[in-house]
């Protein structure tokens, strides 16, 4: 009866644990060479192809076959059976049989993964989307008829939390700790106060279950007489792997409009280097302008209003249009659902509308 030298049960144990660390390690990560799914995401349509095992038949390890077969004289050790004698060709048979069983399944397993990313890749992801200017603590101090910026804070926490991402604007550093502790949690914030108190007001929230951010920054602007940050992030979808930018802004208030006019001069420009990466891309915020802003940044952009109204060349005006704006790059967004609510526990919270809308991402 033939024996089999150490090499060659290192092909029957080895091949399958290559197997599988070719599988999970290279065939299932996703690629990274499109940006319109984001760098650790999706790459083409070659990215989902079901991965390729190596094909070891077991007749190559069985009879026929002389593997690195020692000579004679060779004191090289010899695969035994657990009462030291050799096994025979049947017993090396099935080993390499249920060698190849195993590997069926983990080419099953890497087929449904696969299937299951395509699906992912190919549906479109749904944010529900809110600009919130909730009236900072220091616009209401003894006297007004508003209660302290703390107790609104909370309020409005119950009314963020029916969203997934919401800009805010004037939220002061104490509602900002309100909020935080409100929500237990269940987002996360950029700047948070790591920009210091000239980034503070226009934080940016996301819920943290969904979504988690991949890259951030700010641009500065002119704001009544100071400098503000205006925050971005790259965030990235848990389940899809895609990703957006999000930049959220606020713009000086009534007649300051040179103030303005640099600001959102300075926030288009970062806008087109977002645009450029190839992913959506979402402007928001209290913009303190209607037709002027609305003209400046469709006019500029490839990016159209969640309220309606024209995009490209020429301007017109979505109608019942406020100075809260959620705007979308057009080529892998669009809106529904688009509602400015005030009124209720609104109005007891801000003199502003909540601006809100549903984007679908493709």
């Amino acid at each position: 009866m033939e024996t089999v030298s150490v090499v060659a049960i290192a092909l029957l144990l080895v091949v399958p644990v290559a197997s599988l660390h070719l599988i999970t390690a290279t065939d299932l990560k996703p690629a990274s060479s499109q940006a319109e799914w984001g760098v650790e995401a999706f790459g083409g349509d070659d990215s989902f192809a079901d991965p390729a095992l190596p094909d070891v038949p077991a007749a190559s390890l069985v009879a026929g076959e002389q593997v690195d077969q020692p000579d004679a004289t060779s004191n090289s050790p010899q695969l035994s059976a657990g009462d030291g004698s050799k096994l025979s060709e049947a017993a090396l048979s099935v080993l390499a049989e249920q060698r190849q069983q195993e590997l069926a399944k983990l080419q099953q397993r890497a087929n449904a993964r696969g299937a299951t990313m395509r699906r992912l890749r190919d549906t479109p992801v749904q944010i529900r989307m809110a600009v919130f200017n909730i009236l900072g603590s220091n616009h209401t101090g003894p006297g007004s008829r508003y209660a302290s910026g703390r107790t609104r804070a909370g309020w409005a926490a119950g009314v963020v939390d029916d969203f997934d991402v919401v800009g805010f604007s004037e939220i002061q550093v104490d509602q900002l700790g309100v909020m935080n502790s409100s929500v237990g949690g269940s987002f996360d914030f950029y700047p948070g106060t790591a920009l210091g108190n000239a980034g503070v007001p226009t934080n940016l929230m996301w819920r943290a279950s969904r979504f988690e951010m991949v890259d951030a920054g700010s641009v500065s602007i002119p704001f009544v007489g100071q400098r503000r940050l205006m925050p971005y992030v790259r965030l990235r979808d848990k389940a899809s792997k895609k990703e957006f930018w999000v930049m959220n802004a606020h713009n000086a208030p009534r007649g300051r409009q040179s103030e303005r006019d640099a600001a959102v001069s300075i926030e288009i420009s970062k806008l087109r280097e977002l645009v450029a990466t190839g992913l959506p891309v979402f402007f928001m915020g209290d913009l303190n302008e209607k037709a002027t802003v609305f003209c400046k940044v469709t006019g500029a952009l490839p990016m159209a209003a969640a309220s309606g109204g024209s995009t490209g060349d020429g301007c017109s005006m979505p109608g019942g249009a406020k100075i809260d704006w959620i705007f979308g790059t057009t080529a892998q967004v669009s809106f529904s659902g688009y509602s400015q609510t005030k009124g209720g526990i609104i109005s007891r919270i801000t003199d502003h509308h909540l601006v809100s809308a549903t984007a679908s991402v493709k």
